[in-house]
């Protein structure tokens, strides 16, 4: 079965301890288990930087034949980012059909269509977006259009002016 089976335990005093070098560097101390070993030969803390924005004011939806940018970041045009979002939209009529996707302006990330079912529902209705992007052509947001023109993404339905937000974390 490729499995190994030893019939007297290893002893702990031959567990190999780190000590060799990679272009002249060791974690300091030996086994230390808050550096890691990068594609560069060198050792490093482990660190992500991200970035949130969420919308200050509602984004009207005026031109069924448009997307409206909702909330988005300004993470620069370098590196492996990871982006996850929501938006809240509001629909206007029974039928109201709503595209969303997540992009940097050039290439899509994630994207999905959902359709107001009618007035016997809720006419808000939350998406939530997320994916990954090497060298972002620009500023990662999510945008929406509809078939509507009264229909809008909302920055404050939940009175906790969160309810339209986009994060990106820099993962390389």
């Amino acid at each position: 079965t490729g499995v190994q089976t030893f019939s007297t335990p290893i002893a702990t005093g031959s567990v190999a301890t780190m000590t060799a070098t990679v272009a002249g560097g060791v974690p300091t101390p030996p086994n230390n288990t808050t550096t890691f070993l990068r594609g560069d030969a060198t050792f490093a803390v482990p660190s992500l930087s991200s970035i949130t924005a969420s919308l200050s004011g509602d984004v009207a939806l005026s031109d069924a034949g448009l997307y409206f940018d909702g909330p988005s970041v300004a993470q620069g045009v370098t590196g492996t980012w990871f982006a996850s979002g929501n938006v809240t939209v509001l629909a206007a009529a029974a039928g109201d059909i709503f595209l969303i996707k997540m992009w940097d302006g050039t290439s899509v990330i994630d994207s999905t269509s959902v359709t107001y079912p009618g007035p016997n529902t809720p006419n808000r209705m939350v998406v939530h977006l997320r994916g990954k992007l090497a060298n972002p052509g620009g500023n990662l947001r999510i945008s929406a259009k509809c078939s509507s023109t009264s229909a809008s993404i909302l920055f404050d339905a939940s009175g906790n002016g969160m309810d339209s937000t986009i994060t990106a974390i820099r993962i390389a």
